[in-house]
């Protein structure tokens, strides 16, 4: 997984993104391909990894929410943002609601191998993506 990731790094590249970091991803070393992608190569790719912190805090709301990522620890996070739920007893996928995601913040809330949390689902019952954002706060 690692050399083929490396592989599509080199070949494909990214795409569409910021003028700004294509700027300074060029100045360390990267290379714009003829579709208007950067080419991250092996070598640039391995020398930020060596330089990359091994440790850092990930701060959570409190000091007893703050978790240390890197050395031998490992933590769980949730995430995804379906827009779809499983409804357990009939089987069938239905249209994620507010409820489900009320309910799935409370489970991995008190989930003790979970670490952190994201929006594990999008309330498509809601108007608007601010109306959302409010809720999810």
């Amino acid at each position: 997984m690692y050399d083929t990731s490396l592989r599509l790094l080199a070949v494909l590249g990214m795409g569409k993104i910021p003028d700004r970091l294509r700027a300074k991803l060029e100045a360390a070393g990267a290379t714009s391909t003829s579709t208007g992608r950067v080419a991250l190569h092996r070598v640039l790719v391995e020398e930020a990894i060596d330089h990359a912190p091994k440790t850092f805090p990930l701060h959570g709301r409190g000091p007893a929410r703050t978790i240390k990522v890197g050395e031998t620890s490992v933590h769980f996070v949730t995430g995804g943002a379906a827009v779809q739920t499983l409804h357990g007893a009939m089987r069938a996928y239905r249209a994620s609601t507010l409820t489900d995601l009320h309910d799935f913040t409370r489970l991995q809330d008190t989930l003790l191998n979970v670490s952190w949390l994201t929006r594990s689902c999008i309330a498509i019952d809601l108007a608007d993506e601010s109306t959302l954002d409010a809720q999810t706060a």
